[in-house]
């Protein structure tokens, strides 16, 4: 599991700046640019990054790019409040499938010119840290996932060749598929560090709240066209909710019984129910 960590602003700066381009092979080309500091209680911080690659096989280039602003207020010593707010969206050419005999013969071969990937989800999030002494301390957070992953491609195998109809003119009519993701989270977890006799103590403990709306939407008829284009000719023939609430409680301690042995015994009771409507 990875647990990415978002950079932090220079708080003994009012205003600093830093950018990291790049360019490489196959097309790459990547800037990061971010900009934060402290203005008295004031903490921000932001970057914009970009990037696109025209990809090792045909027909596999990708465009990302990304947003994110963070914005803190620090109340007293022991309590702060914390904005955020994050973007990442980008839209990847799917060269298709291959076979065995194919691969062989150019793996950087495509079967595809017409298949798209896009998601484009937004994160936002509101903290309250409070340090209640300097032993206990309370995080509470509230967030949400909010966007859409959608597709548009001709799904078939890769001996099914994407061509010109004789007929028509016209290729065929690619398949759209869309997730619209609805969640809302709320965490409160309380951190307390104890000693018993010689033997040093942390309890982590929390609960979590979770209500979430996944609205799918497959096998919708698209557009003849090449490009990117969500756009139907025909409506969804599967439109389903699936929505879930879940509430968890967990609790943790470490007992520091020497320098070089320590026991993190846990628990944690969830209960979770997702309902699926038409």
């Amino acid at each position: 599991m990875l647990n990415y960590v978002t950079k932090q602003a220079d708080t003994t700066r009012r205003v600093g700046f830093e950018t990291v381009n790049s360019v490489g092979g196959y097309g790459l080309r990547s800037t990061y640019n971010a900009i934060g500091g402290r203005l008295g209680k004031w903490v921000y911080y932001a970057y914009y990054y970009r990037r696109h690659s025209d990809g090792y096989r045909q027909n596999s280039n990708s465009n990302a790019e990304a947003q994110f602003g963070r914005l803190q207020y620090q109340a007293t010593q022991r309590l702060s409040f914390t904005a955020e707010l994050g973007r990442s969206a980008y839209t990847y050419q799917i060269p298709g499938p291959l076979t065995d005999a194919m691969f062989a013969q150019d793996p950087r071969q495509s079967t595809r010119s017409r298949n798209y990937f896009n998601p484009d989800i937004f994160i936002p999030s509101l903290k309250a840290d409070w340090q209640l002494s300097d032993r206990t301390r309370i995080l509470w957070t509230v967030s949400a996932v909010l966007g859409a992953r959608n597709s548009v491609q001709l799904d078939a195998f890769a001996t099914v060749p994407d061509t010109i109809s004789r007929v028509t003119g016209q290729y065929k009519a690619r398949q759209v598929d869309i997730d619209n993701f609805n969640s809302y989270t709320s965490e409160t977890r309380l951190l307390h560090r104890y000693k018993l006799g010689n033997i040093g103590g942390a309890l982590a403990t929390g609960i979590q709240l979770i209500s979430t709306d996944l609205h799918r939407r497959q096998l919708g008829v698209g557009t003849t066209a090449s490009d990117f284009d969500l756009t139907l000719t025909s409506p969804f023939k599967r439109d389903l909710h699936f929505r879930t609430k879940n509430v968890a409680f967990f609790a943790e301690n470490q007992f520091y019984l020497t320098n070089r042995l320590t026991i993190s015994p846990g628990i944690r009771v969830e209960h979770g129910k997702t309902e699926m409507r038409a």
